[in-house]
């Protein structure tokens, strides 16, 4: 327990309460008096990578579905909804996430590098070329997977037909050790920064290449839609042992800009980001993601429902909409628009309001794994 009031050293948010074990800022652990920062050592690329793997594909089907549907048929999950959500329910997740505590851009990298990871060998397997890899890597010939037009195929037919984005591999260097992707229509088209903003689409482009080429990737964005570039693009390098990325940090101030538009965006549903793939795509993102930030401690899970917070009032305050009734209206109508989840009117149960609630895209055909994953939109409620 917190003896004395201190300044979490994750946020520098100045802690009062003596009783707090967690920064209710960021989630930042407070430890035997003194602060503690909950660390990512769980997120590390090659912590138990296959095992994770196999624990969400026998958990997560939505998750599983990502690698197998653009190749084989898949049964719907969602009757009502549909397996298809809007992109800013994801952009609102992590960005209000961020604004909490940009401190973490280098958790949402390292969660997506373990997404490209375990999606990737889930793809090359439902497109039967898994054993190519495997037999090109063998050969000691590893870089001549990108020259297969097959493998390519998966790589960015599958990406693209999840909706994630267009993506293409523009240069490959074997003397460098490099690989240069382009990708048009990615979810960042929806908001504005004056720097790449995309670390988590970076960490997946890592994640793949891991699975196509036996190895352990870094990458980083060099241009990105929202910064005001044609298209986002990435450099990759094949590394000997993980290394430390310098992921972009933006700033408090230009989180809370983006929090803003895209909270805007949500209730004036006026714009139309991505002219080809539009602005849905498959939740078993939404799924991987939120699974693992709420796997990292407790910390985590209480700044998941904090942004939340965040999201709801700006919400409410931009949509002009009081009182209880008129608020879960809303809130009904507008967890359909963005495929999040179908609201059931409330209950009132004595001295509280009982909420139900199908189809979420966070827990959707996850079996019980005892955990609450509903966490980020309880706290938009």
């Amino acid at each position: 327990m917190v003896e004395v009031a201190v300044s979490c050293p994750a946020c520098d948010y100045e802690i009062k309460d003596n009783d707090f074990v967690f920064c209710p800022m960021c989630g930042g652990k407070l430890e035997d008096g003194e602060p503690s920062l909950v660390t990512s050592e769980r997120l590390q690329y090659l912590w138990e990578r296959w095992e994770k793997g196999r624990f969400l594909d026998s958990n997560f089907l939505a998750f599983k579905n990502i690698g197998r549907f653009p190749y084989i048929p898949v049964k719907v999950i969602r009757d009502k909804l549909g397996d298809f959500a809007h992109m800013n329910i994801l952009n609102l997740q992590i960005y209000s996430f961020l604004y909490c505590n940009p401190k973490h851009s280098v958790e949402f990298y390292r969660i997506g590098k373990l997404l490209g990871f375990h999606s990737g060998a889930t793809a090359l397997k439902a497109g039967k070329v898994d054993n190519l890899v495997n037999l090109i890597n063998k050969t000691g010939l590893s870089w001549k997977v990108f020259e297969n037009e097959k493998v390519r195929d998966v790589y960015v037919g599958g990406w693209n037909r999840v909706k994630g984005g267009k993506s293409r591999w523009v240069n490959i260097s074997k003397d460098k050790g490099l690989v240069r992707i382009v990708m048009d229509e990615s979810p960042s088209s929806a908001f504005h920064s004056t720097k790449p903003a995309c670390m988590w689409l970076a960490g997946v482009q890592c994640g793949h290449m891991g699975v196509l080429f036996d190895g352990i990737w870094e990458g980083v964005e060099t241009k990105c839609v929202s910064a005001g570039d044609p298209r986002c693009e990435f450099e990759l390098k094949l590394c000997k042992e993980e290394e430390t990325i310098d992921v972009p940090q933006l700033s408090k101030k230009e989180l809370d800009e983006i929090v803003e538009s895209l909270t805007r965006d949500v209730v004036e549903r006026d714009k139309t980001y991505r002219k080809e793939l539009g602005d849905f795509y498959h939740f078993g993102v939404n799924q991987y993601m939120n699974y693992f930030l709420m796997a990292l401690s407790e910390g985590h899970a209480i700044l998941s429902k904090h942004s939340g917070v965040v999201c709801g009032e700006r919400i409410v305050e931009k949509a002009g909409i009081s009182g209880q009734d008129e608020t879960f209206s809303y809130a009904c109508d507008l967890f359909e628009y963005l495929k999040a989840g179908i609201l059931q009117d409330p209950r009132t149960e004595g001295d509280k309001i009982l909420l139900l609630m199908e189809e979420s895209v966070y827990s959707s055909g996850v079996s019980n794994i005892h955990m609450k994953l509903n966490v980020f939109l309880a706290g938009i409620i």
